[in-house]
């Protein structure tokens, strides 16, 4: 576990014991979270009843966990960060498994305020960008069967609702010589679609099927995902 400093110091072949910066006594700038306690209750610097209701509530329900936790003294974070490095402020972590505020950020910052539309499930200019970066980059995706954060089967689709860039989209199934797992996405661009990129017609998006994955393809099948990349990359 990433909780001790024995076995991070393992992972990066440095001591971080002798790294200053990550003693509390060092972390007055710090990145600072959101505590899901002060919005349960309603914080004046962060108004949850502007974010969609879903995350409203996941809001509210972490708060009620961590509350649990607490009352349980099982709040703590596992390891020895604290023993070695000192207790931390409210705002502060020595270890994040993710970060929501990003997600949050989307809902609620001053770009909004002044009328942009950079809102993801309101705008398209996500996927208009993922295209335009495509063009330019070889892109592999991975396409879990259990894939419980991504819901792949809609990617293809997805990227069709472009109807102002692409032609179409192909999802092939089909498998190509010398390939255990197959799949790809094939985009069909509108001629001068993007003028800066000329003789853009066609690129290709890996996106190999893994019948025993879930989200973490790296985990359930790390040998069949090494496999892939290798062969992917040598194209």
């Amino acid at each position: 576990m990433l909780g001790y400093t024995e076995n991070i110091s393992l992972l990066t072949g440095v001591d971080v014991t002798g790294i200053t910066h990550l003693y509390a006594s060092s972390r007055s700038k710090a990145y600072r979270l959101i505590d899901p306690n002060w919005q349960e209750i309603g914080n004046r610097y962060f108004d949850i009843t502007r974010l969609p209701v879903y995350l409203q509530w996941e809001l509210q329900a972490r708060a009620r966990m961590k509350a649990d936790l607490k009352a349980s003294g099982e709040e703590a974070e596992a390891g020895d960060l604290e023993q070695t490095f000192g207790t931390l402020q409210p705002w502060d972590r020595y270890f994040m498994d993710g970060n929501d505020d990003v997600l949050y950020a989307h809902f609620d910052n001053i770009a909004q305020y002044r009328g942009y539309n950079i809102t993801y499930y309101y705008t398209p200019c996500y996927g208009q960008m993922f295209l335009e970066n495509v063009a330019h980059v070889e892109t592999f995706i991975t396409n879990a069967k259990y894939d419980l954060v991504v819901y792949t089967n809609a990617i293809p689709p997805a990227l069709a609702r472009h109807s102002e860039i692409l032609e179409n989209v192909v999802h092939d199934t089909g498998p190509y010589p010398g390939e255990e797992r197959p799949g790809w996405i094939i985009l069909n661009y509108k001629p001068g679609v993007f003028p800066h990129i000329p003789d853009l017609q066609t690129r290709f998006i890996r996106f190999p099927f893994y019948a025993a994955s879930g989200h973490p393809v790296t985990i359930t099948e790390p040998v069949e995902f090494f496999v892939d990349v290798y062969k992917w990359l040598g194209k």
